[in-house]
């Protein structure tokens, strides 16, 4: 694709797809806003109880805790996929970007830190 000049396509998935990453939940929201309210949409519906029990038959009948989307167990809609992307960045971070960020440095832009 990137040799014939086209962007390279995201991974392909469902809108409501339990294994997006926090990026891929960013990029829907900001860039696809409408199926992103429709997997809040959905989310939502997994925290219906009538819903669940109309529904929902097998499988899910059996499940005794909430059921959310997103890995925090939180609603869709409450998660700060900005917050989480700058923890994990930070948390992948050496000691010496950690101290850059956190340090002195921060006052000057780490230049006389370096030097």
């Amino acid at each position: 694709m990137a040799e014939y000049g086209f962007s390279i396509p995201r991974k392909s998935d469902c809108v409501n797809c339990p294994y997006r990453d926090d990026s891929a939940w960013l990029a829907m929201k900001e860039e696809f806003p409408e199926e992103f309210e429709r997997a809040c949409r959905y989310d939502d519906l997994l925290r219906d109880p009538n819903w669940l029990q109309v529904s929902v038959k097998g499988v899910y009948s059996k499940i005794r805790n909430k059921l959310f989307t997103h890995q925090s167990g939180k609603p869709l809609r409450d998660v700060d996929f900005e917050a989480l992307i700058a923890a994990r960045k930070r948390s992948q971070m050496s000691q010496f970007e950690l101290e850059m960020v956190d340090g002195a440095c921060r006052n000057d832009g780490g230049f006389s830190c370096i030097s």
